[in-house]
């Protein structure tokens, strides 16, 4: 058997039997992954400052992919514990991650539905482990009622999002990394990627003083040019932004969503909307949502 105290020093870090995952969520065993013993849980806090500026991604996607740093930093701390045998994950996963970090003691799920942590809030990454290994301990769900009362998430949410849960098809993070399938609820988006709206309002983000790995911050790829990336193809879109975050989405999803902004902003003329819209006029749903917003240029 394994101890994770040799790890809590470095990390903000947790650990579950895989049986109380499946019998919180009622899910049942993975047949890829029949031999799971135990859930590793680490949680990476980003970073905690607030870039005020247009045509920018959420927080969580300021500095390099985070997929690709927790992955490296979560292999250095299982080498650490010398497991037998284990897989990591981080966001792309069989497992609910939210409720991972919530049983590993973690934080609790807020009415934003997001894991808030006492000491980061929102403000962090998940990544986890699974190891057919068994631990010495394992770790308890804290008691912690970070909402209480509190509704501001749900009142802020433009698309009401939140109203009973989260409403996926209606939230801008959501909206914004898939093709366009109910334009006016785009016209609300602030990111070029994400949605921070909810976690701007929370408390528990407020006034968050702790140290974070600097990879998170912001970087000169955070903004995209319009102009620029109509240039690129797809090969070459995925190439330059391959350590960023939004890498995943296609380029016309990150042109819709740049050119809701501009909009937004009043800044595209008619005539370079058209332009970009013939070139695109085989793509049927980025042509529809195009000749929607050409009836709010100038308006």
């Amino acid at each position: 058997m394994f101890n994770l105290s040799i790890l809590k020093k470095d990390y903000d870090v947790g650990v579950i039997k895989y049986d109380t995952y499946l019998k919180e969520t009622g899910f049942k065993k993975s047949k890829k992954y029949s031999d799971i013993k135990s859930i590793i849980v680490f949680i990476f806090p980003i970073s905690n400052i607030k870039i005020r500026g247009e045509y920018l991604p959420a927080r969580f996607a300021y500095g390099i992919d985070y997929h690709l740093e927790v992955i490296k930093q979560i292999e250095v701390a299982v080498k650490k514990l010398g497991l037998n045998n284990y897989k990591i994950f981080s966001d792309i996963s069989f497992l609910q991650e939210k409720v991972c970090g919530h049983l590993a003691g973690l934080g609790t799920i807020g009415k934003n539905m997001l894991l808030i942590n006492p000491k980061y809030g929102t403000q962090f990454v998940i990544g986890e482990v699974v190891t057919n290994d068994e631990f010495t301990n394992y770790d308890q769900v804290i008691e912690f009622d970070p909402c209480l009362n509190c509704d501001l998430c749900i009142k802020s949410c433009p698309n009401q999002a939140l109203d009973n849960g989260l409403i996926k098809n209606r939230c801008l993070s959501y909206l914004n990394q898939v093709d366009s399938i109910n334009f006016p609820l785009y016209d609300k988006m602030k990111n070029i990627y994400g949605c921070d709206i909810c976690q701007d309002v929370c408390p528990h983000n407020r006034n968050l003083k702790y140290e974070y790995n600097c990879l998170f911050d912001i970087n000169k790829k955070s903004k995209i040019d319009l102009d620029e990336l109509l240039l690129l193809t797809e090969e070459e879109y995925k190439i330059k932004y391959f350590d960023k975050a939004f890498n995943w989405i296609s380029k016309l999803q990150m042109i819709r969503n740049i050119i809701v902004l501009k909009i937004k902003y009043n800044e595209i003329t008619l005539e370079k909307l058209d332009l970009i819209i013939n070139e695109y006029k085989d793509v049927e749903w980025f042509y529809n949502h195009l000749q929607y917003l050409r009836k709010k240029v100038n308006k």
